[in-house]
């Protein structure tokens, strides 16, 4: 009888502590709000935008689902104050990163405090997820006229040709 009720206790103890660790990941969470990310933005046109970019490569990889590609929050905030002792550590994720970008070493940026980098991820996160304006080169307007600017010169040529070909096959 001792000996179960020693592993319940054991039980709900090491539950107590898991659920306290979980909630503390809860913390760690991109923020949405406006002024969040308007700081997020200011501090990423201040200190990541000479090698990055939110949806292309620049120097470094692009930054859109970093979030999500990252092993985790916490990994980010660790490599962005000190990329070059993450990757020291043998950490495979940023030991391919580190290979795959030239063996450039990310500045690190030490002062940045984890609120910091959360809201430059949500920055990122809220540039990424903003709807892409069309192309020039995109679909045609469901009405079937041509696109705006598009060459119209273009059919009247085909238009030509194509007439000249019956009068060459019909004389």
């Amino acid at each position: 009888p001792h000996r179960s009720a020693l592993k319940s206790l054991i039980f709900s103890i090491v539950l107590a502590f898991s659920s306290l660790f979980s909630l503390s990941s809860y913390s760690q969470e991109i923020p949405t709000d406006e002024a969040s990310i308007a700081a997020g933005k200011q501090l990423f046109d201040t200190n990541c935008k000479t090698c990055h970019r939110v949806d292309s490569r620049l120097i470094g990889p692009p930054l859109a689902g970093v979030y999500d590609r990252a092993p985790s929050i916490e990994w980010i905030q660790d490599f962005v104050r000190n990329s070059s002792a993450v990757i020291a550590s043998g950490d495979p994720y940023a030991v391919n990163l580190f290979n795959e970008y030239n063996k450039v070493l990310m500045t690190s940026f030490s002062s940045l405090k984890d609120p910091d980098i959360l809201n430059i991820l949500g920055y990122i996160k809220a540039e990424a997820e903003k709807p892409k304006a069309e192309l020039p080169n995109g679909p045609q307007p469901p009405n079937g006229q041509p696109r705006e600017g598009a060459p119209q010169y273009l059919n009247l040529i085909l238009i030509g040709m194509v007439i000249i070909l019956i009068l060459l096959v019909v004389i």
